[in-house]
């Protein structure tokens, strides 16, 4: 593993020019240390006890050159940790992490060369590239791998996974261009089988099976490379935007064959989005369209079939006369044709999510409402949380998650999961 990342690294580093290297500095170096523990309202035991350290730092080469590292080291108490820290089978060889047990993880979230000109910027390395506003439903913002492993239980969704690829930025006055390929077949990672939020079966469109199941092997770097093309105007006060990409989904589908497995099949994607302000009001739109999107299919050879899936959503930022800041999103996918068996997820699927945000206190205190809302499932989940701001360095919060619904729903039957949670965080 450790070959693997020295290679990765003395590869980047190849690139820069050689005079660029004389004028070689560091800057911004940061550190951030947390614990997350996080105990089960039903029984009070502990269920998670996470340790987090995350290494940054930026390296200037020159005026156009620069190098950023970002690394984090996860380890789970054993005895006090449910959790884990996720399955490795959904990362590919090149991205997945050093593991020597069960309980210690490190990788890199960052790993990555820019050049930066005046109209041109090329990214080269473990690269993260969000293309979308609607960050709690997801619409146009699907070129990013995500841990998923902790269900929704996040201070800050989605919590993104890097992939090896390459980026090119062209801006020309309000137009701005971007293509990417990521030729890393790593996709969203998953709660392992003993998490308290790992699925008791997982429901696709079209089938629903027991867990756990076996995982596609994510090995194939050509095939399942991830190509998008982005397209951007800046308009006022607002901005209008338009995509295309194609690669593999992201989240997987059933393949409902007589081994059932876990597969990420190949689709495209167009997507449209626009956004405006208004005084101390922000409005949002985006919408895609997938014209092949797999859902199982037990009928065919292969376990799954292809079929149309589009999604829309909007959402409003609101910074109130009150210093509260409120966020609603409103989202939409629908399928052309699904089965309507018992258990199986329906054709159509709407989530909403409200954040109320507020500091006090001379801005050291911030208060914290969050919910998740499947309305077209009728389940979802609350999460209120205090923060307090010791000095410049630590914070301590606390909060809760409470998942509401019946065991058949897909946020339901994570009601027994519900916890209360301690956070500490130190930077520097």
């Amino acid at each position: 593993m450790t070959h693997r990342w020295l290679l990765v690294l003395s590869c980047v580093l190849a690139a820069v020019p050689t005079d660029a290297l004389a004028e070689f500095r560091w800057r911004d170096r940061a550190l951030s240390i947390e614990y997350l523990g996080a105990q089960s309202i039903e029984t009070s035991a502990w269920q998670q006890q996470r340790l987090t350290i995350q290494p940054s730092a930026v390296a200037s080469f020159s005026r156009r050159w620069r190098a950023t590292l970002k690394g984090r080291v996860e380890v789970a108490n054993g005895a006090g940790d449910d959790y884990g820290l996720g399955t490795l089978a959904t990362y590919s060889p090149l991205a997945r992490p050093w593991a020597p047990n069960d309980r210690v993880r490190m990788e890199f979230d960052e790993l990555s060369l820019e050049y930066r000109g005046r109209r041109n910027r090329v990214s080269v390395g473990k690269l993260i590239r969000p293309w979308g506003a609607l960050d709690g439903i997801r619409v146009l913002d699907q070129l990013d791998a995500a841990r998923n492993r902790d269900f929704l239980f996040l201070e800050q969704r989605p919590d993104r996974l890097s992939r090896y690829g390459i980026a090119a930025l062209h801006r020309s006055n309000d137009w701005e261009l971007e293509a990417v390929a990521l030729l890393d077949p790593t996709v969203n990672q998953l709660a392992t089988a003993s998490s308290p939020v790992a699925p008791r079966s997982y429901r696709s469109p079209g089938a629903e099976e027991e867990l756990p199941l076996p995982i596609e092997p994510r090995d194939r770097y050509g095939t399942d490379a991830t190509y998008g093309l982005r397209l951007r105007r800046q308009l006022g006060n607002g901005a209008v935007t338009a995509l295309a990409q194609s690669g593999p989904m992201l989240d997987p589908v059933l393949a409902a064959t007589a081994e059932a497995t876990l597969r990420f099949p190949r689709r495209r994607l167009y997507g449209v989005g626009a956004e405006w302000s208004a005084g101390a009001l922000v409005f949002r739109f985006e919408a895609n369209l997938s014209p092949d999107e797999a859902v199982s299919d037990p009928t065919v050879g292969r376990g799954f079939s292809r079929t149309r899936r589009w999604s829309t959503g909007v959402a409003v930022d609101w910074n109130t006369p009150g210093r509260w800041f409120v966020n609603l999103q409103l989202g939409e996918a629908r399928y052309r044709t699904l089965s309507q068996a018992p258990g199986v997820a329906p054709d159509t699927q709407t989530l909403a999510t409200l954040m109320l945000r507020r500091n006090f206190g001379n801005d050291r205190w911030l208060l914290r409402l969050e919910t998740l809302a499947l309305l077209s499932e009728g389940d979802g989940l609350l999460r209120p949380s205090i923060e307090y701001q010791l000095n410049d360095r630590l914070s301590i919060g606390t909060g809760i998650d409470q998942v509401y619904g019946s065991e058949e729903q897909p946020f339901g039957q994570f009601r027994q999961a519900s916890r209360a949670w301690l956070r500490l965080r130190w930077v520097q």
